[in-house]
């Protein structure tokens, strides 16, 4: 597994952007749901647009075959070259279960480093890269 970046600033926040068990919103399940989510002006969208440009993200569980990951990262993309003047942006880190070549070129264009999980399990993957993480802090 790679290294993580050494640019973990304090203040750190996780958010969960799927729900949780105590949400009894129902998840996304048909077409007009899809299509509604896609629109990305949720009260967390919000968040994630406003904390994006200056700040680096890490994603779990989300890959370029998810339409909707494309679409975010494509739209903060363009968030990021209206609101940066030429700034060099924070470099962001997606965690993938499986290395790929493809994904990881496309994740670079937007300054996103694919992170892949080693071994036959990719969870003990994660909690290794979320430990690294910490103590970069």
């Amino acid at each position: 597994m790679a290294d993580p970046p050494d640019s973990c600033a304090e203040g750190t926040q996780v958010v969960n952007f799927h729900g949780d068990f105590d949400d009894d919103t129902p998840p996304a399940l048909d077409e007009t749901s899809f299509f509604e989510r896609l629109e990305v002006e949720s009260p967390l969208d919000i968040k994630l647009r406003a904390d994006v440009p200056g700040r680096s993200v890490l994603f779990i569980g989300y890959s370029l075959s998810d339409i909707n990951i494309r679409y975010l990262l494509f739209r903060l993309a363009n968030l990021w070259k209206q609101a940066a003047h030429g700034a060099p942006r924070p470099q962001s880190l997606i965690f993938s279960r499986h290395p790929d070549p493809v994904q990881e070129a496309a994740l670079a264009q937007w300054n996103i480093r694919m992170i892949a999980a080693s071994g036959e399990r990719p969870e003990a993957s994660l909690v290794e890269l979320l430990e690294r993480l910490a103590d970069v802090r």
